[in-house]
């Protein structure tokens, strides 16, 4: 990026002062909404956000592992920051980052999982203060893959009978099956 700097108004070695507004972007795939939100001091002026869906089946094996339990569904994006010139960079400071989907609210556990740039999958540690139901939230200064890990468990319990489900993102189970499953 060029600066045009008045003369005289640098000393010998001084670097122009960049400007670093506050920024907030949004993207979305299907019923996954995702949105970020940078406080000033964190991207040059001119950032701009790709979001990218993955669905390597390699990628999502890496970040379904880092998890304990029974995967269900995982819904992974590569979230990736681009100065004005075009060049992938990272932020100054950590930023909030939100993810809302409809399975969100639905699901019993659910785990947000970083894939950095070597394939190295880690947990990372959600803040849902003040978050709604279909909502998960959680700072990071690191980008690359993030991955939603969730299921969804149902319990039943009918006349001493007791049913117990996984069912996965968009998937259903019929009331008939149920209680065919449960004798009634």
């Amino acid at each position: 990026t060029l600066l045009e700097v008045p003369a005289g108004k640098l000393e010998p070695g001084e670097e122009p002062e960049i400007p670093m507004p506050a920024f907030s972007d949004d993207a979305r795939f299907g019923t996954l909404r995702l949105h970020v939100e940078a406080e000033e001091g964190t991207f040059p002026e001119g950032v701009t956000m790709k979001v990218t869906w993955i669905t390597d089946k390699d990628v999502l094996e890496a970040i379904g592992g880092a998890v304990n339990g029974e995967v269900v569904q995982i819904k992974a994006v590569d979230i990736a920051f681009f100065n004005a010139a075009g060049e992938e960079i990272e932020p100054a400071k950590e930023i909030h980052v939100s993810i809302r989907d409809e399975m969100i609210r639905k699901a019993e556990t659910i785990e947000v999982v970083h894939l950095d740039d070597e394939n190295n999958a880690s947990l990372v540690e959600q803040n849902n203060d003040g978050t709604a139901a279909d909502e998960i939230a959680f700072h990071s200064d690191s980008f690359s893959i993030y991955g939603v890990v969730y299921t969804v468990e149902f319990h039943y319990e009918v006349n001493g009978e007791t049913y117990d489900c996984s069912i996965p993102g968009g998937g259903f189970i019929s009331l008939s099956e149920l209680l065919t499953k449960l004798g009634a």
